[in-house]
């Protein structure tokens, strides 16, 4: 097993990973690169395509948002509904609430007591 819960051959592996890639958009050009050569945006899809490309049963992200731009937000909210349209279960922790409001089917709000 290379990576994920199927066992692959290397070149399955491989397939599954460059689909995913190929999937996420802004990384697919830039595939060759390390990670530090990219930027945050790119990291963030890099790290999507990774975590898809092992096969979850169940897509987590936590605070995907943070730290992106109105427009690179749109982006990586629009690939998130792509992910959803193919009828993968998924959920979020997000602080953003504009992020929040664009992917929610169900909103859960935890308050910490003072």
């Amino acid at each position: 097993m290379l990576f994920g819960r199927a066992s692959r051959s290397r070149r399955a592996a491989e397939r599954e990973a460059e689909r995913w890639l190929e999937f996420t958009g802004p990384v697919r050009s830039r595939r060759r690169l390390l990670p530090a050569a990219l930027n945050l945006h790119q990291r963030k899809f890099l790290e999507l395509a990774r975590a898809l490309a092992a096969g979850p049963r169940l897509d987590h992200a936590r605070r995907g948002a943070l730290g992106l731009a109105s427009s690179e937000m749109a982006a990586a909210t629009e690939l998130v509904l792509r992910i959803r349209d193919q009828g993968r279960p998924s959920c979020s922790c997000e602080h953003i609430m504009r992020a929040v409001m664009a992917l929610a089917d169900r909103v859960v709000v935890l308050m910490l007591a003072r």
